[in-house]
C-alpha cells in the first residue's frame, strides 16, 4: 500500500493509492536443427523411401543425434509469446496476450 500525506496550513489530507502486482511474462521457444546425410539404394522408389527409412532406422538414429547435441540454440522469432496475468489468492482471475 503506498499512501501519499498532502499537508496544508489548516488540516492533513490522507490519499491512499492501493496497489497491486501483476505477472508479465514472455515465452520464447529455442530450437536445434541438424541434419545428416543418409545414403539408401538406388533401385528404392521415392515413394517407398519412408519405408525403407523406417525399416533401417539404425542406418541415421544415432548420428542425427549427435549432430543434434552437438548443434547450438537458436531463437525462433515466430515462436515468442507475451502475457500478462492476474492472480487473486493463487488464483489466475484474468489475463492475456500482450
Amino acid at each position: 500500500m503506498l499512501i501519499t500525506i498532502l499537508k496544508t496550513k489548516r488540516n492533513i489530507k490522507l490519499n491512499t493509492i492501493i496497489m497491486r502486482t501483476i505477472t508479465v511474462s514472455n515465452r520464447s521457444v529455442y530450437f536445434k536443427y541438424a541434419e545428416v546425410e543418409v545414403t539408401i539404394p538406388d533401385d528404392i522408389k521415392d515413394e517407398d523411401i519412408l519405408d525403407w527409412l523406417t525399416s533401417n532406422e539404425h542406418e541415421f538414429v544415432e548420428r542425427i543425434d549427435n549432430a543434434i547435441y552437438k548443434s547450438d540454440y537458436e531463437c525462433s522469432d515466430s515462436e515468442c509469446e507475451w502475457r500478462y496475468d492476474v492472480e487473486v489468492d493463487g488464483k489466475q482471475t484474468i489475463g492475456g496476450h500482450l
